[in-house]
């Protein structure tokens, strides 16, 4: 677990672990590296150190959890994101003391990033039930081209 210098309200939302298929996990290599606050060089924590292997099984979890959300309504995608919005906004100041921390950010401006971050998904949680399909005018009257709006597929984001 984390150094005692972070004091959250909610500890449970600093884990020095993966998530990988619906658990914490370390890296496969084993390996880690320490998070330093900048603001004041002290240790306050580690990271797993991912190796391809990780996000090759990230990836295949993603794709084998994707026909379960595909067959999800947009509504119920919606009220997941939903959840997911509000419980950034529940969790805020542990957020924000988090980033403050791990960045040296100033806590208005870690706050302002957690809200700005919240605000996609509550954007998308709203948008999520009206995605609606397409119809497209055909030079030939006798054809209709139709579009239909569904999640594809995995995409990934990788951070240092």
């Amino acid at each position: 677990m984390a150094f005692s210098k972070i004091q959250l309200k909610d500890p449970s939302l600093l884990v020095e672990k993966t998530y990988i298929n619906g658990e914490w996990l370390d890296s496969v290599s084993e390996k880690t590296f320490n998070v330093y606050d900048p603001a004041t060089g002290a240790h306050i924590g580690k990271c797993p150190e991912c190796t391809p292997e990780d996000a090759q099984n990230a990836i295949e979890a993603a794709a084998a959890a994707l026909p379960a959300w595909r067959s999800k309504s947009g509504r119920e995608r919606g009220r997941i994101l939903r959840r997911w919005y509000d419980l950034m906004i529940e969790n805020k100041d542990d957020l924000t003391t988090l980033i403050t921390f791990e960045n040296g950010k100033a806590k208005a401006d870690a706050a302002g990033e957690v809200l700005f971050a919240a605000s996609f998904l509550e954007w998308f949680s709203e948008e999520a039930a009206r995605v609606y399909g397409d119809v497209i005018p055909h030079s030939n009257s006798a054809f209709r081209v139709s579009v239909v709006k569904e999640p594809v597929g995995v995409c990934g984001l990788i951070t240092p």
